[in-house]
């Protein structure tokens, strides 16, 4: 997988992929082509402290790059990066199981 780390005053603040390695192999959603996927992770200790929009626009910025609508796929369970994708314009399309954990694929047009 292709994943890059962000980094600040050279502390690992977390990492994210672009493109099909940001994608969840699964038997139920397909994807395809018109979106770039975008996965991204930040270090537990930081996440709740209002740093998760520069977060995620950073991450967007250079995704949207590709000319392409985003797409990025969430568990289910994960709330507070749903919350974050939805204030910066994410809105679910679908959702899908694998190894029985609940998925929401979101997409930013």
């Amino acid at each position: 997988m292709t994943y890059q780390a962000i980094v600040e005053e050279h502390e690992l603040i977390g990492f994210y992929c672009i493109g099909s390695p940001a994608q969840l192999p699964n038997s139920t959603y397909p994807y395809c082509l018109e979106f770039t996927d975008i996965r991204l992770g930040m270090r537990p200790d930081l996440t709740g402290k209002g740093r998760g929009r520069s977060f995620v626009t950073y991450i967007m910025e250079g995704a949207m790059e590709r000319g392409k609508p985003l797409r990025s796929t969430v568990a289910a369970f994960n709330e507070r990066v749903i919350h974050l994708y939805n204030t910066v314009g994410f809105r679910t399309i679908t959702s899908f199981e694998r190894n029985e954990v609940p998925f929401q694929v979101m997409v930013r047009d």
